[in-house]
């Protein structure tokens, strides 16, 4: 995410001196000290690997924006604060939220997808539902959008689908695999925000 350059000053020096050039190294630098940090804390709410690892990142993308605003005297109490809000408000969603865990289910004994157990029909039964599949799908990388589509939509093999798009077949499950993971957590947030907006209107 940011390129490693180690740096002498204290938490709130970066702090300031990122605040005020806006220059990546210095947010590299909180990231190489609290990483871990906001990474066992997502961990410690979420309980899941995968969650906690795209919780942290989130919330370090959005420091890029969002440090600046704030006068941050102890980044590393801040931070905790600001990680662990963030895993109460992804909890507090998926409470509102279909259970999509039982949408994409990993064949454990394999460590491959099944294609036959994700379906438009379990995840859309409504029109704003299938809109915000659509939506999700347009924000994946590419890579991971067209094997997505190829494996679960148009029902293609690994083999098939490295055929059609060059790609390798570690390369095809590993697009597969995130692309999935990604998904999921597009659409929860889509549909979280879909139930919210349906509670303060009717």
């Amino acid at each position: 995410m940011f390129s490693k350059k180690k740096i002498l000053l204290t938490d709130e020096e970066l702090v300031g001196k990122y605040a005020t050039t806006l220059q990546n190294e210095y947010l590299a630098e909180l990231y190489a000290r609290y990483s871990t940090l906001a990474y066992g804390t997502c961990m410690k709410y979420l309980k899941n690997p995968d969650w906690a690892k795209d919780a942290s990142m989130d919330v370090f993308e959005r420091l890029v924006s969002d440090l600046p605003k704030y006068n941050v005297v102890n980044f590393k109490s801040w931070l905790y604060i600001v990680v662990k809000n963030h895993c109460l408000q992804l909890l507090k969603n998926q409470q509102n939220n279909i259970n999509l865990d039982d949408v994409f289910k990993l064949n454990s004994d394999e460590g491959m997808e099944k294609p036959n157990d994700f379906t438009l029909e379990d995840i859309t039964s409504n029109e704003e539902t299938l809109e915000a599949m659509e939506k999700a799908l347009d924000q994946l990388e590419s890579a991971q959008k067209e094997c997505v589509v190829l494996f679960y939509l148009e029902k293609k093999s690994y083999n098939e689908i490295t055929a059609q798009t060059g790609y390798s077949f570690n390369e095809v499950k590993s697009h597969i695999q995130n692309g999935k993971r990604n998904l999921k957590i597009k659409l929860m947030k889509m549909i979280a925000t879909m139930v919210l907006i349906f509670i303060f209107t009717y």
